[in-house]
């Protein structure tokens, strides 16, 4: 049996990898395990499980390494915030759908003890605010794009409170020294950012070297006006005092 694992998100890029494991144990989405490393084991979720090697990788079996043992201890709210954003990262990039993630993590809260401790924001995000998110799509009637919007606009609260301590929707009423176009906070934004983002991602990559921003918000710009008919000003031209690296 083979399956692919998330350790966590990237910090820079805020997007993530998945990594082909083989294992005899018996495992399944939202397990957790203990990876081989040079030092010390590692715990890592289980994201996909495969009776073959995955079409498209080209790897031979003899070079793919073994999991022998499952996660047998707690799963502390550093590592919990850490697979959370590492499914969002997926879910964002087009790589995992709703219905897959909320299965993991679903999986997840099941399989697995949990210890919180004084971390109360990141057990409302898994214990409420998912959950919640998933019975938009779910549960609720209506329109289908405002299900979409409505899941999204949850999950997009979800990692801001994880990454940063606030809510991305607080953030409207919340003023702060750097200005950022309101557009950002509109239905219309939030609609098309999904798509927007892997447009952008897709064009110029995933990098952190100096001066980047520059070319990701003139990229943005760019994309937003030719193909969405939205006008937003980057934060370099709405603080033409402050210097962006």
């Amino acid at each position: 049996m083979y399956c692919t694992v998330l350790l966590n998100s990237n910090r820079e890029t805020h997007h993530t990898k998945t990594y082909l494991y083989k294992t005899k144990l018996n495992i399944f989405p939202g397990a957790t395990v203990l990876l081989p490393t040079k030092d010390k084991k590692k715990p890592a979720l289980i994201h996909s499980v495969y009776k073959a090697i995955p079409n498209g990788i080209h790897i031979s079996d003899t070079n793919i390494k073994s999991i022998t043992t499952l996660n047998p201890f707690p799963v502390k709210s550093n590592i919990i915030r850490e697979y959370i954003l590492a499914l969002i990262d997926e879910y964002k990039d087009g790589l995992l759908t709703k219905e897959n993630f909320y299965t993991i993590l679903e999986s997840f809260v099941s399989n697995n003890h949990l210890f919180y401790g004084t971390d109360y924001q990141c057990k409302e995000v898994l214990g409420n605010m998912i959950p919640y998110a998933c019975t938009i799509y779910i549960d609720e009637p209506g329109d289908p794009d405002k299900k979409e919007l409505g899941f999204w606009k949850v999950i997009k609260d979800c990692e801001c409170l994880l990454r940063f301590g606030h809510t991305y929707s607080s953030q409207i009423s919340n003023k702060t020294l750097i200005k950022t176009d309101p557009i950002v906070y509109t239905d219309a934004y939030l609609r098309i950012e999904l798509k927007l983002e892997q447009l952008i991602r897709k064009e110029i990559g995933d990098n952190s070297y100096l001066g980047f921003c520059h070319l990701y918000w003139n990229t943005k710009k760019r994309i937003l006006k030719e193909q969405f008919n939205l006008d937003w000003k980057t934060p370099a031209e709405l603080n033409p005092d402050c210097r962006f690296d």
